[in-house]
């Protein structure tokens, strides 16, 4: 049994599952009777956030508590890439170094493995 806690700007909650969602705090209850797959694509379409911790019980999870100055900001709102060839949400970036400023190119998986092979003869 895992233990899941899921956050976004406006609601902090837990939910238990085994492959299928057994008990969820309020307002994911509706989550209950879920296989993982769906639960998963719901967390990234909303941009929440999941930490999950193996073996732990819903109690002992619900003792660890995260202070509020360390959460993001309400306004927190992730980077998002677009492919450079056609304009959809990209995940594959090359020439990438965020922490020094470089956003490089970045292409959807349909246009992935043609860029990559134009960027690699360019080197």
């Amino acid at each position: 049994m895992k233990v899941v806690r899921v956050e976004s700007a406006k609601f902090t909650a837990t939910f238990q599952t085994d492959g299928i969602v057994r008990e969820a705090e309020p307002p994911i209850r509706f989550m209950i009777g879920w296989h993982d797959a769906k639960v998963r694509a719901v967390v990234k379409k909303n941009r929440w956030r999941a930490v999950i911790i193996a073996g732990a019980g819903l109690e002992d999870f619900r003792k660890l508590e995260i202070p509020e100055e360390s959460r993001k900001a309400p306004d927190y709102q992730p980077q998002i890439f677009l492919c450079a060839i056609c304009g959809v949400e990209a995940c594959f970036g090359y020439g990438v170094d965020l922490r020094h400023g470089r956003v490089g190119k970045w292409y959807c998986s349909a246009h992935r493995e043609s860029s990559h092979a134009k960027e690699i003869n360019r080197l």
